[in-house]
């Protein structure tokens, strides 16, 4: 390999005598991958390798130019690799904590920097998880490690020096089973301004906010700005950086989720396209990042080959009925075994034919909305495929594959006592074991009014949520409701209040015959669906006096129905109103 070609700079003099043999692995590390190097990150802009060069732990980032755009950026800006190496010097200057960089080099269109391993470490979005996973949020331990990181927030905003992508997977916790130190990472992402604005600093606070915000309390999120207008010596009150920081994080979060909204069905890391034999066309997930409950895939990868496999198995056969049919199977995938759920979906004719061709099919539509619900952190059920099809006169046929939950049962069946009988659950679902008398029924009640009021604040609607519809695992205090059927779930452009309390009332009306939730329950499930969208307990009467006359109303319709068509058998047993 010529030298000529090779553009290197020791940051550090003492690392010359070591890396001078090794300018080969440094600059094509992934011939050496396995042997002297491993990779532990790969996207399109960078790859980053973990070496062990003289017994010592190093890691390596080799930056790539993606298109030409990239590449003009780079002339603007600089190169990354320098950038980051000047950074990291000049923060270590100011006694802010970073990693240290020791070598910079250019290998034809592509840089690296070398820097050394922060050991022991761990990213602090995990630290930070799991002590509030064990302790609950305000422990002492993350208070600590809060002002730290802002006496360090404040002297990089000191310099200067705008982030960008500020979260706390950017930041590593060094020595956290000790004196735990935040130590700053990813400094390519830093850019240094002539002045520096209090809106670039309240941005990159609002980015850290969004990330921690269901993870620490506002007295905690308080303490953290005292500290950082202290180091940064920012002029203001704390009440007028905590109103101005806290609306900036709301609207990152709004632009951060229609991002991830519009991902869904394109392709790239998280989802893929796919195409089968029979005209069937549809989107996989490829890996999931994070679920809003405990998933068998979290933090797997597939690929488009595995899938294509698997989901030849699951394609109708032409003798199957038209109409929709739910089975629950199990699902080979890369290896893993995955219980999973599967609802077909034969298509209608008709005019509804004709309407299925100027808008998305339900199977596609709970798709997309249901990842949308696990990235706002809601219980569902985690879809995994969709598949569809166009046949004759205009039918459109669709498979929906979403995870199954082994250990959840049905919501009308547990609380009208059939899971403890030992009746048969519909398919995915199984019914455990259960002990009703000591079950959930005082915290199930609030769990149903949270849930209903957070798809609302968010700007879902499901018009016919019932009792059916939700899963419920575990008990006591840690019992979690989760939404089981998307299909029914909508985003309207416009969530009026008489629509979120007719969602209200079909689900307490679907409660009437439940045995195990009283009169009382369904009255803590209103106020604590009121007490979340700001009415109060103050006027709470007089939503109750409609929501008892409107659902006892529709609770009579239904019964009559059912019982018209002989299919009541005997299931009203006392009065709704008990």
């Amino acid at each position: 390999m010529p030298e000529d070609r090779i553009k290197l700079e020791y940051t550090d003099p003492s690392m010359r005598g070591a890396l001078e043999g090794r300018l080969e692995l440094l600059c094509h590390p992934e011939l050496h991958e396995g042997k002297e190097c491993l990779c532990v990150k790969s996207n399109p802009s960078r790859t980053v390798w973990r070496c062990l060069l003289d017994g010592q732990g190093y890691y390596l980032k080799h930056y790539h130019s993606r298109d030409v755009w990239h590449r003009l950026g780079g002339l603007w800006r600089g190169d990354e690799a320098w950038r980051e190496a000047a950074i990291s010097h000049l923060l270590r200057a100011a006694g802010a904590a970073s990693v240290e960089v020791v070598a910079v080099g250019r290998t034809g269109k592509r840089s690296w920097m070398l820097s050394r391993e922060v050991a022991p470490a761990v990213p602090l979005n995990i630290w930070h998880d799991r002590l509030v996973e064990l302790k609950g949020p305000g422990d002492a331990a993350a208070r600590r490690v809060g002002g730290l990181l802002a006496e360090q927030l404040g002297r990089l905003h000191a310099l200067k020096l705008f982030h960008g992508d500020l979260h706390a997977g950017n930041i590593l916790l060094k020595d956290p089973d000790g004196a735990a130190q935040p130590v700053l990472m990813d400094l390519h992402r830093l850019r240094r301004c002539r002045r520096m604005r209090k809106r670039l600093c309240a941005l990159d606070l609002a980015m850290l906010m969004h990330d921690r915000l269901a993870a620490t309390t506002a007295s905690e999120r308080l303490a953290f700005l005292r500290r950082y207008l202290r180091a940064a010596g920012h002029s203001g009150t704390l009440r007028g950086w905590a109103a101005w920081v806290m609306h900036l994080a709301y609207q990152h979060r709004r632009q951060h989720l229609a991002a991830r909204d519009r991902r869904t069905l394109r392709p790239g890391k998280y989802f893929a396209p796919v195409r089968l034999s029979g005209g069937w066309r549809g989107t996989v997930l490829l890996t999931c990042k994070r679920a809003s409950t405990p998933s068998a895939v979290e933090g797997r990868t597939f690929t488009v080959e595995q899938w294509r496999e698997a989901l030849v198995r699951l394609l109708p056969s032409p003798q199957e009925a038209a109409g929709m049919a739910g089975a629950r199977q199990t699902l080979t995938l890369g290896g893993h075994s995955i219980a999973v759920c599967i609802k077909r979906n034969r298509g209608s004719t008709g005019l509804r034919a004709l309407a299925d061709r100027l808008r998305p099919s339900g199977a596609r539509r709970a798709f997309r909305l249901g990842h949308a619900l696990v990235a706002r952190r809601i219980p569902a059920l985690l879809p995994l495929a969709v598949l569809e099809r166009r046949g004759g006169g205009g039918r459109r046929e669709s498979i929906l594959v979403t995870e199954a939950l082994e250990d959840a049962v049905r919501l009308n069946h547990l609380v009208a006592g059939k899971a403890a009988a030992g009746a048969e659950e519909p398919a995915g679902i199984s019914a455990g074991p259960l002990n009703l008398h000591r079950g959930p029924w005082p915290h199930l009640p609030r769990q149903l009014g949270w849930l209903l009021h957070t798809l609302h604040a968010e700007g879902f609607a499901y018009d016919s949520l019932e009792a059916a519809d939700l899963l419920c695992r575990g008990a006591g205090d840690d019992v979690v409701v989760v939404l089981a059927d998307l299909e029914g779930l909508s985003r309207p452009w416009r969530l009026t209040r008489r629509r979120q309390f007719e969602a209200l009332m079909r689900l307490n009306a679907s409660l009437l015959d439940c045995p195990a939730i009283s009169r009382a329950g369904r009255l803590r499930m209103l106020l604590q669906y009121l007490r979340h969208s700001g009415v109060g307990r103050a006027t709470y009467k007089s939503y109750w006096r409609a929501l008892q006359r409107w659902s006892l109303r529709t609770w009579k319709e239904e019964y009559r129905r059912q019982h018209a068509s002989g299919a009541a058998g005997g299931a009203a047993t006392r009065s709704p109103g008990e």
